[in-house]
């Protein structure tokens, strides 16, 4: 399908209307395994768009059909997208519920990839419902996969997820150890925008601890390659904690300073 090749430049609209152009073709000819492909790419651009009414619609479409075919592995992803925008929206149980659904499904495979990262999906639903001990068993879960399978940059992922829920229940040994488990894993493997987004992480932890130097070190370490890779939500957040850094130094007017260059990054990304 061409319309991958769009969707990866951020063309939407020529995206979708090469997914639509799939999806007819698919249609026209019977094809059911296209079609459900094609109703998902369609439905990924719409939540992409926020088009969330009409991007519901067709993944439930996508589900109905891939079950009459019985394709489980199809099913299953497409139950974490439709989880996904449903979680964008605040729609807690809902999400929860088809995270659940591919859960099952990549369980009953044996697919142990498709079953750790359904737990991931489940336990931040968790997070974001204050489910904190709920989101640690998840997360431990889905680790404990990860290294079986040894997939370490979706491990790192995992120790990071776990930082920050510890930070959250203000355990900051906890915090610290996960964040640090995660930066060794990241610059074993040179994954240089895991180590800076886990860079950013541990600094949090830092500011609390009060080891306010080596937060600012840390912070300035990860901007400069999120600067290079123009992560724009990464350089808001990270501003954002050289804000705290400076604030829990009494520098009010540097703090205010980071704080409202934060505050318009994150306005233009809106």
């Amino acid at each position: 399908m061409n319309g991958g090749i769009h969707a990866q430049g951020n063309r939407s609209k020529e995206a979708l209307e090469a997914f639509e152009e799939a999806l007819t073709l698919a249609l026209s000819t019977n094809d059911a395994q296209s079609t459900a492909l094609a109703l998902r790419m369609c439905a990924n651009i719409h939540k992409e768009r926020r088009n969330d009414i009409e991007a519901e619609k067709l993944y439930n479409r996508s589900i109905e059909i891939y079950g009459t075919i019985s394709n489980d592995s199809g099913r299953a992803n497409a139950a974490l997208e439709l989880g996904d925008l449903y979680l964008a929206r605040s729609h807690f149980e809902k999400a929860e519920a088809f995270f659940a659904k591919a859960l099952a499904i990549h369980t009953k495979m044996g697919f142990d990839l498709g079953r750790a990262n359904a737990l991931r999906s489940i336990a931040q639903t968790q997070r974001m419902r204050c489910q904190f001990s709920d989101a640690v068993k998840s997360d431990t879960e889905a680790l404990a996969i990860y290294t079986t399978i040894m997939d370490d940059s979706s491990r790192a992922g995992a120790l990071e997820a776990l930082g920050g829920t510890y930070v959250l229940q203000l355990e900051y040994d906890q915090a610290e150890e996960r964040y640090r488990q995660a930066l060794a894993i990241n610059e074993s493997t040179g994954d240089d925008l895991g180590r800076a987004r886990t860079l950013n992480g541990l600094s949090q932890v830092l500011v609390e601890r009060f080891k306010l130097d080596e937060a600012e070190d840390y912070c300035k370490e990860a901007l400069i390659t999120h600067r290079k890779a123009e992560n724009w939500f990464d350089i808001a957040s990270t501003i954002f904690n050289l804000a705290r850094v400076q604030e829990a130094r009494e520098d009010y007017d540097k703090a205010e300073s980071y704080y409202i260059e934060s505050k318009d990054i994150y306005a233009r990304i809106d």
